[in-house]
Formats: structure tokens, C-alpha cells, sequence
């Protein structure tokens, strides 16, 4: 079953896994609204250049991230356009997401 991102994510995945019959549920890494591109952030000095990253690994237990979800990267990541602000942006969230799947377990 695919998800998008929600706040109260135990409650999806209760509904999910148990209502709706499925062994897995296919949930986005982070929700779209935490985006915020590195040009941003060197443009207005935000300060390390690290980018922010919505999502919490406390939301479900660890056994429940490993055996029923599988992690989807955002859909809006584009590693080779013409525009080299999109593709440093995208190269930079691709690994700040593939880093939280993996310490998930995912």
C-alpha cells in the first residue's frame, strides 16, 4: 500500500497493515514541505549549509520500519537536468535521504 507522508504515521500504518489487509506499507522518506535547496540556504546564509529533514525514526519501533515499510525517495529529485541548481539541489537531498534509509534499516 502506498502512503503519502502524514504526521501521524503509527496511525497509517495501524490502519494499513492491519484494516487494509497489507504486508507493507510504501511511505515517502520526507515529506515535499521540507525541502528547502542548497542555493537557499548559501544565498540567505542559514548558517553550515545543511539542509533540514523532516521525518522521525521515534514515530514507529525499529522492527516495524525493517520488516513492513519500504522507503520512497522524493519524486520530484532530478539527477540530470540542464539547470545545475535542480541537479546539485537533487544530488544533495538523494544522499540526505538514502542516509536515512539506511539508518532506518529500510
Amino acid at each position: 500500500m502506498q502512503t503519502d507522508f502524514n504526521d501521524d504515521m503509527p496511525h497509517v500504518f495501524h490502519f494499513n497493515l492491519s484494516s487494509g489487509s497489507f504486508d507493507f506499507v510504501v511511505a515517502p522518506l520526507c515529506s515535499d514541505g521540507s525541502f528547502l535547496s542548497t542555493s537557499l540556504v548559501q544565498k540567505h546564509s542559514l548558517g553550515s549549509g545543511v539542509l533540514p529533514f523532516a521525518g522521525s525514526d521515534l514515530v514507529l519501533s525499529p522492527s516495524q520500519w525493517s520488516s513492513h515499510v519500504v522507503g520512497k525517495i522524493s519524486s520530484w529529485i532530478d539527477l540530470d537536468p540542464e539547470d545545475e541548481t535542480l541537479r546539485r539541489d537533487s544530488k544533495t537531498t538523494l544522499k540526505q535521504e538514502i542516509a536515512c534509509a539506511s539508518h532506518l534499516s529500510l
